[in-house]
């Protein structure tokens, strides 16, 4: 979704069995990179994915949170503010160095 208003309508839709939501924001102005937001959707029993890839048509899927400013400059710039605001789900191209990071940076445990 890229509006808010979607987004709650589409939460309050009964003949819907939504279980979570890709948010979009083209910048980080958005309402959607928000910890409150997030936070708010959650207690609504559904989950929260933002999208980390890069698009061949350059338009940004949330804010400058992307695959490429953490692969290439600093995983805590874009996959660790997106963790940090509380998504449930990271879409990336790359899941094991997403996957370190988190474990790293003390988001995720490791699995023994």
């Amino acid at each position: 979704v890229e509006e808010v208003n979607e987004a709650i309508r589409l939460a309050r839709t009964t003949s819907l069995n939504l279980v979570g939501l890709e948010l979009i924001a083209r910048d980080s102005s958005s309402p959607f990179v928000s910890s409150d937001y997030i936070r708010e959707l959650q207690e609504q029993r559904l989950f929260v994915l933002a999208n980390a890839l890069n698009l061949a048509d350059c338009n940004p899927l949330y804010a400058d949170m992307d695959d490429e400013s953490s692969v290439l400059h600093d995983p805590a710039q874009g996959w660790g503010k997106m963790a940090a605001l509380g998504v449930d789900v990271i879409h990336t191209d790359w899941p094991l160095l997403l996957l370190q990071h988190l474990e790293g940076a003390g988001y995720r445990k490791g699995q023994e």
